[in-house]
């Protein structure tokens, strides 16, 4: 008789042994969810803060809030009025003469020479940049460029555009 009771208490360990099989199974499970989460959460802080550093390098954010469909049926005139201020903002503030604004995610290597204290070294490294980071987001972020610091932006600033 003592060796039936030690195969029930064997049966009861056994089962009890896989039950602790199956909680360590499912915390593994429970880990790899979590894990997951928090890879995509430290992705998107990451991307977060890429992207506020660029709005803090820019000197101008332009936020675009959209309208509801009541508010553009009852002020449809005024939809078009914040274009047209825009056009005679840009006008008002671009260089005097018949220069244009040189476009630094474009320009080839003699169009950015035509800017002060861009010579061949300087436009190289921009289209180098650009080659490599893509498309300058603002005109501040020109500054990222190797050799181009405050004083040679200032000079042309109001002469490169985006």
């Amino acid at each position: 008789m003592a060796s039936g009771h030690n195969g029930g208490r064997d049966r009861v360990i056994s089962e009890q042994a896989e039950k602790t099989r199956e909680e360590i199974r499912r915390l593994h499970k429970n880990d790899l969810i979590f894990a997951g989460l928090l890879v995509v959460l430290i992705a998107l802080t990451a991307v977060n803060l890429v992207t506020m550093k660029r709005l803090y390098n820019s000197e101008k954010v332009e936020v675009v809030i959209p309208q509801t469909a009541a508010q553009s049926m009852a002020q449809p005139v005024t939809a078009a009025a914040p274009a047209a201020d825009r056009a005679v903002t840009a006008a008002a503030s671009a260089p005097s003469g018949d220069t244009a604004l040189v476009n630094i995610n474009t320009a080839g290597m003699e169009e950015l020479k035509t800017l002060p204290g861009i010579g061949d070294a300087r436009a190289a490294d921009i289209i180098a940049w650009r080659n490599l980071n893509g498309a300058f987001p603002t005109v501040g972020s020109i500054t990222e460029v190797p050799g181009i610091g405050d004083a040679i932006f200032e000079q042309i600033r109001d002469m490169i555009t985006v």
